[in-house]
């Protein structure tokens, strides 16, 4: 049987490649199969048990044939356990033409034990669904190990008259919302790695206001600093800075913070002045308390409220 079944895989990768005269092969296959189990039994119980030959050779057709066009069973005897196992029990199922009573309950339990592991088996479409749960699962830990090995970790504050409202956290960057009691809104973003070597010019896009003139090459607009950290607005409503290896972006919120929020007014100055040194680096317990269990790279969903 182990033979057939491997005969037969040959066979059908040469159909595979066009050669369709080859499936003649298969039922020629089955017949000498079961011509060779009864000539077996013949030689070891006397009688040539053809009824029993061909029912175990059909079995072991049809269920092969079944798992061959699911998918869970390959060509070549793959996967070897899988196949083995199925020859296995269609072998043990001739038991139930012997005379012994034993032997025939045993080819009985044989023979539902063959239909049963291949009825158990996935399906291509379950495979294949777990393969793509599979892929998305590795690129999240990808991301996740990516997310804690730069710390991108969200900025927030411990001040009893500020709210860290709203959290966000990626790969590579971060976001949180911060309301004042008074409802001033304060955006802050991370961006990491960061290096104090590579703020620019270019950089006063993250501080720029609507309708203002973009910095030029190597020319900072008169609204844009530098500074010894980084860059900030003339006006102090814009910061932008490098700590810990990581770009800080502050900046008041938008009115479509504002209306994403519910609440507040974009925050002034003062405002962002009062809240800036009490701004901290998330922790690591924080981080895996709030952030990991429910972390999706990029797909992160937001944060209301974190309970930090």
């Amino acid at each position: 049987m182990l033979l057939a079944d491997l005969i037969a895989s040959y066979v059908i990768v040469i159909v595979a490649f066009g050669q369709l005269l080859a499936l003649v092969g298969i039922p020629v296959i089955a017949v000498l199969l079961a011509a060779g189990i009864s000539s077996i039994a013949k030689l070891i119980t006397g009688g040539w048990h053809v009824a029993g030959a061909v029912i175990v050779t059909l079995l072991l057709a049809v269920l092969g044939g079944y798992g061959l066009l699911d998918g869970n069973l390959g060509l070549q005897l793959s996967p070897a356990g899988l196949h083995l196992a199925l020859i296995g029990l269609c072998a043990l199922t001739f038991g139930l033409f012997l005379g012994p009573i034993p032997m025939r309950v045993l080819g009985a339990l044989a023979m539902v034990g063959a239909i049963v592991l291949m009825a158990l088996q996935p399906t291509s479409q379950q495979r294949a669904e777990a393969a793509a749960q599979a892929a998305v699962e590795q690129r999240q830990a990808e991301a996740l190990d990516a997310f804690l090995k730069q710390a991108a970790f969200p900025e927030v504050t411990d001040l009893t008259d500020w709210t860290n409202a709203r959290i966000w956290a990626g790969v590579f960057q971060s976001t949180t919302w911060l309301v004042s009691s008074t409802g001033a809104v304060v955006v802050v973003g991370i961006q990491a790695p960061g290096d104090q070597a590579k703020i620019a010019n270019g950089a006063c896009y993250f501080i720029q206001r609507p309708g203002e003139e973009p910095a030029g090459v190597d020319v900072y607009p008169d609204w844009c600093l530098r500074t010894d950290t980084g860059l900030a607005r003339s006006d102090d409503t814009g910061f932008f800075f490098v700590q810990d290896d990581r770009f800080i972006i502050v900046n008041p919120g938008t009115d479509q913070d504002v209306q994403l929020l519910g609440t507040g007014h974009p925050a002034t100055a003062e405002d962002i002045a009062a809240l800036m040194p009490s701004l901290r680096e998330m922790t690591r317990d924080e981080v895996d308390r709030v952030v990991v269990p429910i972390f999706q790279g990029d797909n992160t969903p937001p944060i209301d409220h974190p309970e930090l």
